[in-house]
């Protein structure tokens, strides 16, 4: 494949910040405040539980359908256009729900937020990459996931300031995710599009080639998923079920919160130190000693809090791994934007996955299903990952 060389008339630092700025910005919207608003929202109108739950699945499903596009989009435009055309639609997407009753135009809104979405998460992955010098590579992408971790975090804390009632919530909603575009002024010089691949591999085939490439990768981004959308549904209910009141619940899963966000800086310099395969094992290691631990620590809530922290950590760390593995493995350009596509596409399909069958461990082990479900998961990458071959540059 023929690659280009991006100019650079920014330093990478600026770039670095501004794709991090505009990121972050919207993350806090789109995965931090809307999800919930949109399920409060529909609350207040009357709506069952279940049809909120079908609400609630649809920006993932328009995930899953549209990730295999973004490559495409970021060859015909580059990562600019990109990232602007997802923080521009999914403004106009917000102001829009905050002006409709009709239940159905509504949820094809959220159906969009979910395309605004996924077109953000591919351009800013594959664009930090790109800037990243390779020696700082693994810090930069942590440093990327530990600020998604604090937009999470920081959207309930919005709808804290402007409720959940009325157009005011969505108006500062979109007015935040409008405020992403100002950064990607200073990023023209960055906006290196990937040379076609001149007919060697139709999508069909390419797609193929990434999962045998990245068999390691994906599967820890599944693994990522899976665990981390579990413990974030389910961890309450394990631990109120084992006798805790509500409150320790709560901070126990702040615990674990915190640990994905904060240690995926170091996770990343592990990686750029030890490569993230064996960092992979690690983490993964980390994911089974834990969900061993943690049923028989219960008792002690505290000391429970450390080690969430730390599992949190490893959990986080193995989506960190899979980008900077996925990074390793390809040249800059359409195949790097497809494997980081195929990466959260794994996660995705993970974190979908996830609850449902946690949530059938549990029927039948109330007091420690949520752990054996994420140690098998971790048991089951550390005995693949001793038979499939690691990418390799």
């Amino acid at each position: 494949m023929n690659t280009s060389t991006p100019r650079r008339d920014c330093p990478a630092w600026a770039a670095l910040a501004a794709v991090n700025t505009a990121s972050t910005l919207c993350q806090t919207v789109q995965v931090g405040a809307l999800p919930p608003l949109v399920a409060l929202t529909l609350a207040d109108k009357g709506m069952d539980t279940a049809s909120i739950g079908l609400f609630a699945t649809a920006p993932w499903l328009a995930i899953l359908v549209a990730s295999r596009f973004v490559p495409a989009l970021l060859h015909a435009v580059g990562p600019s256009a990109s990232l602007a055309f997802s923080a521009f639609g999914s403004t106009a997407v917000i102001v829009a729900m905050a002006f409709t009753d009709d239940m159905a135009v509504f949820f094809v809104l959220n159906l969009l937020a979910g395309l605004g979405l996924i077109v953000r998460w591919i351009t800013c992955d594959t664009w930090i990459v790109t800037i990243a010098p390779v020696s700082a590579r693994g810090r930069a992408i942590g440093t990327h996931e530990t600020l998604m971790g604090l937009g999470i975090a920081l959207g309930p804390l919005l709808l804290s300031l402007t409720g959940t009632s009325g157009r005011l919530p969505f108006l500062a909603c979109a007015a935040l995710t409008a405020l992403a575009l100002p950064p990607l002024l200073i990023l023209g010089s960055w906006n290196q599009r990937p040379e076609p691949d001149h007919g060697r591999h139709d999508r069909q085939g390419s797609g193929r080639r990434i999962f045998r490439l990245l068999p390691v990768a994906l599967l820890g981004a599944f693994v990522a998923g899976y665990v981390e959308t579990s413990a974030i549904s389910l961890l309450p209910v394990q631990v109120t079920a084992s006798g805790h009141d509500i409150v320790v619940a709560t901070l126990l899963v702040s615990a674990f919160g915190f640990g994905g966000t904060l240690l995926q800086v170091p996770v990343g310099w592990m990686a750029d130190r030890i490569g993230p395969h064996h960092g992979h094992r690690l983490c993964s290691a980390l994911i089974l000693a834990g969900s061993i631990a943690v049923p028989f620590l219960l008792p002690q809530p505290w000391l429970v809090a450390v080690l969430l922290f730390v599992w949190g950590g490893a959990v986080g760390g193995m989506n960190t791994l899979a980008v900077l593995e996925a990074a390793s493995a390809v040249v800059a350009g359409r195949d790097l934007a497809a494997a980081l596509t195929a990466v959260a596409f794994s996660y995705t399909v993970g974190g979908m996955a996830g609850p449902a069958v946690s949530g059938a461990f549990m029927q039948y082990l109330p007091d420690g299903g949520l752990m054996a479900s994420a140690g098998l998961a971790g048991a089951c990458f550390l005995l693949a990952s001793s038979f499939l071959k690691p990418a390799t540059s």
